[in-house]
């Protein structure tokens, strides 16, 4: 649960460096992989996850591009 809460207050930063970004996405990576070995199913969100350095490369911070609350 560490791992999650590390990666998440990384990448929700109303600015944020490439670095962190990555970052983010490696806890998130290494929590996904944690769940897999406690027999965790996953889900589509967690693959999700696994794009943010992409995303945040091409279109900046989250905040300034996730629709969350309207989706």
């Amino acid at each position: 649960m560490l791992l999650l809460c590390a990666g998440v207050r990384l990448l929700a930063t109303w600015t944020i460096t490439l670095r962190q970004a990555q970052m983010g996405q490696e806890f998130l990576a290494h929590f996904c992989r944690m769940l897999v070995t406690l027999h965790v199913s996953l889900v589509i969100n967690h693959h999700r996850s696994l794009h943010f350095y992409d995303m945040i490369y091409l279109f900046g911070p989250i905040y300034a591009w996730w629709l969350f609350a309207f989706e």
